[in-house]
């Protein structure tokens, strides 16, 4: 199967990336080892990167540790019971004066970039929970539709992972409107997998 994608990678010319087999894993566990549809996943991430530059092209160490010293985003040092890692975001403490939209998506995909490399995630998936308690109209005003579509391709086909659910707590009005802009983009597995526990 590796062989199999490095071949669709040599024949696109426009793709620079790794092969080196912990990297090409990757996109074949979070395809269920489909070399076509692990090329295509790939093909989505860089394109994402050239569309986003201005978020991925440099990764600035002072922002990521402004980042996750406000404990807005982190991974728990655990898995659930299916194995999953678990992604814990918490909208209140994401203070756009202190660090920005882009700064916050910028990290985050970093903090899922490290989750996979375990190769037990990279089968396991990742599961989301999501705390929005101390959500803001000042929040809602950084979430414009370039920054929303840019969520829901990550979530749906562009990174190398496996989001098996995203677990919303402590909903309030002003997130109920997020979500509801923020469903018409996503697949209906991911869709159907937001829950709402009270």
């Amino acid at each position: 199967t590796i062989p199999q994608l490095i071949k669709l990678i040599k024949a696109e010319k426009k793709l620079v990336c790794p092969t080196n087999d912990a990297y090409l894993l990757q996109y074949l566990r979070a395809r269920k080892f489909n070399p076509k549809k692990a090329f295509s996943l790939m093909q989505n991430y860089h394109q994402v990167k050239k569309s986003y530059r201005d978020i991925y092209d440099t990764y600035d160490p002072e922002v990521i540790d402004r980042v996750l010293a406000s404990k807005a985003a982190f991974s728990l040092p655990y898995r659930d019971e299916d194995g999953c890692a678990i992604l814990i975001i918490r909208m209140g403490r994401w203070d756009p004066d202190v660090f920005t939209v882009s700064e916050a998506i910028s990290v985050l995909t970093l903090i899922v970039l490290y989750c996979i490399e375990d190769p037990a995630t990279e089968v396991c998936g990742i599961r989301i929970v999501l705390d929005v308690q101390g959500a803001s109209l000042k929040q809602v005003r950084c979430l414009t539709p370039r920054y929303i579509h840019l969520f829901s391709r990550a979530l749906r086909n562009c990174l190398p992972a496996r989001f098996k659910g995203i677990h919303i707590y402590n909903e309030s009005t002003i997130f109920q409107y997020i979500w509801s802009v923020l469903k018409l983009l996503l697949s209906e597995k991911i869709k159907k997998s937001g829950t709402f526990p009270r």
